[in-house]
């Protein structure tokens, strides 16, 4: 058993506290957020729009001027909540319905019930290829199909091999330290820059409301790029997540 240092331990316990929120369930709650959040904004600038209403009335004894102020639903809120809606649609999908499974069997489950040993190194290869669409060595296959849920485990290896060596028994983390800090690390960008695209996200309608081209141009470049720092840092969790997952499969 690998010995932690105390820094290396609290990392590894910040890491596995996230692990608990961001693995497989947070595949489910994420998509809803998205759903829920964009359904919101949608929502929402809706009834703000045919409800922001407002009078003003000017009486005098020749004349009556009475002025109604009514504003359409807010443009930008409803394009961001489209775009969210669409973006859970679209993972629903991928991870849902798209993974059902053929009752046609693939030529690697052909092979693995015929018994994986009795094939070829290149065979082996060439079906996993297909099934998988990226290429362990034939050692980590087996490896994997000696562990439950096998399925999962050939997705988890593909986002974490480069963290991960393994020998006959067991995936073994090539430096626990180092997958703790990037986690950690990870993690906090996802939620600054997360935060700061939001913040983003509020200068753009304010911009729209001010009429500012530049600032509208500015800002919007502005979320793009902190959205994608987010999404870069919340992959790179997810691969040290997926590491731990294999490493603690033993």
């Amino acid at each position: 058993m690998l010995k932690l240092g105390f820094w290396e331990k609290i990392l590894d316990s910040i890491a596995k506290k996230f692990d608990s929120i961001l693995n497989k369930p947070f595949e489910n709650k994420f998509t809803w957020s998205l759903f829920a959040l964009g359904s919101t904004l949608i929502s929402g600038s809706a009834i703000y729009g045919f409800t922001a209403k407002a009078k003003a009335q000017v009486k005098h004894e020749d004349y009556n001027v009475v002025i109604d102020f009514v504003s359409g639903p807010e443009i930008i809120p409803t394009i961001l909540g489209a775009i969210l809606v669409g973006f859970s649609i679209a993972i629903f999908w991928k991870t849902k319905i798209s993974k059902v499974q053929s009752e046609e069997k693939t030529e690697f489950d052909k092979i693995v019930e015929a018994g994986i040993d009795n094939f070829e190194d290149f065979q082996i290869e060439k079906a996993f290829k297909m099934e998988f669409n990226y290429l362990p060595s034939v050692k980590a296959i087996k490896l994997i199909l000696k562990m439950n849920d096998s399925l999962a485990k050939f997705l988890d290896y593909k986002k974490a091999k480069s963290h991960l060596t393994f020998t006959e028994e067991a995936f073994i983390i090539k430096s626990p330290t180092k997958l703790n800090l990037v986690g950690v690390s990870a993690i906090v960008m996802y939620f600054i820059f997360a935060f700061i695209a939001l913040g983003s996200m509020q200068l753009i309608i304010w911009s729209v409301k001010s009429d500012s081209t530049q600032g509208i141009l500015l800002f919007s470049f502005l979320a793009c790029c902190f959205t994608t720092i987010s999404v870069v840092s919340l992959n790179s969790y997810s691969e040290t997540a997926a590491a731990r997952r294999l490493a603690n499969s033993a």
